[in-house]
C-alpha cells in the first residue's frame, strides 16, 4: 500500500505543478502569482516525514522543470536547497511549529524564494521590488491558510500528541 501513497504524492506534485503554470499564472495580483507548489514544499517541511517529504519535492522538481520556462538550476536551488533547510531547521529546532512561528518561516521563505527570482530575471528596479512585496504577501496568507488547515488536521488526527507519519 505504501506504493500507492508514494504514487499519489508524486502525482499530487504534478498536479499542482500544472496548476501554477496554467492557472494561478493567470491569476495575477500586481504580476505576482500564488506558487502553490512551493507552499506545500514548505509545508511539507514542516509537518512531514522525510520520505514524503523527498516524493513530493522529487516529483514537484521534475514536473516544474518540464512544465516552466525557469532552468533547471534555479528550480533545484528554489525547489529543493531552500525547503531543505527549513526541514534542517524543523528536524533541529522545530518539532511541529505553531502558526505564528509558521507564518514567519513561510514569509522568510517567500522573501528569498522572489530574491532568487528577481536575481535571475535581473529586475532590480521599483517594478521588481512591487511584484515582490505582493508576491511575499499572497503566497504568505495562502501558505498560512493552508499550514493552518494540516495543523489543525494533525493535531485533531494525533489528539495533541506526536506526530508519528503523516
Amino acid at each position: 500500500m505504501k506504493w500507492f501513497k508514494f504514487t499519489s504524492l508524486f502525482l499530487a506534485a504534478g498536479a499542482f505543478t500544472l496548476l501554477d503554470t496554467s492557472l494561478f499564472a493567470n491569476m495575477t495580483v500586481k504580476n505576482a502569482s500564488i506558487v502553490s507548489v512551493f507552499q506545500l514544499i514548505i509545508i511539507l517541511a514542516l509537518v512531514a516525514d522525510t520520505r514524503n517529504y523527498f516524493i513530493f519535492v522529487s516529483g514537484a522538481i521534475i514536473f516544474f522543470a518540464v512544465f516552466s520556462s525557469l532552468p533547471v538550476w534555479t528550480i533545484f536551488i528554489l525547489l529543493f536547497l531552500l525547503p531543505c533547510s527549513v526541514l534542517y531547521l524543523r528536524k533541529g529546532h522545530l518539532p511541529l511549529p505553531s502558526l505564528p512561528v509558521a507564518t514567519i518561516i513561510l514569509l522568510l521563505s517567500n522573501l528569498i524564494f522572489e530574491l532568487v527570482l528577481l536575481l535571475y530575471i535581473k529586475e532590480w528596479n521599483k517594478k521588481g521590488f512591487e511584484v515582490m512585496y505582493y508576491f511575499v504577501l499572497i503566497n504568505t496568507v495562502f501558505g498560512s491558510l493552508i499550514y493552518y488547515f494540516f495543523h489543525l488536521y494533525l493535531h485533531i488526527k494525533t489528539r495533541g500528541g506526536k506526530i508519528k507519519n503523516f
